[in-house]
């Protein structure tokens, strides 16, 4: 009976309108680590490569453009382990791969997906 008290008093999870209509919820989530910065490359082909190395390594990259300066700069992220406890940081550096913690409110702010036809 005692677990089935300490269930019910848990509070439900927060829906994405939740997290937008809850100021504290929503700079909370803006703290969270979302994902990890693998590299940066001046180079599409690079940062490609690096892809693919993460691949072999069971890994899955995005890759992220931003223009600075009127240059593209390609980045590589690899997503936060949605499981708790696992540590996909430290699974990186066992692997061999260097990483930078992205926040959500680095994500946002520096981020952005570039469309393929924009891209090359």
């Amino acid at each position: 009976m005692g677990l089935l008290a300490s269930a019910q008093s848990t509070p439900p999870a927060l829906s994405g309108d939740d997290i937008e209509s809850n100021p504290e919820a929503k700079a909370n989530e803006a703290q969270m680590i979302l994902a990890y910065q693998v590299g940066a490359f001046a180079v599409r082909a690079n940062a490609e490569r690096l892809i693919t190395e993460l691949g072999d390594h069971d890994f899955i990259g995005d890759l992220y453009g931003k223009k600075t300066e009127g240059k593209a700069l390609w980045v590589v992220v690899v997503a936060a382990s949605t499981i708790p406890f696992e540590n996909r940081q430290q699974e990186l550096l066992d692997a061999g791969f260097k990483s930078i913690p992205l926040r959500g409110s680095d994500m946002a702010a520096t981020l952005t997906a570039i469309p393929e036809a924009d891209s090359r």
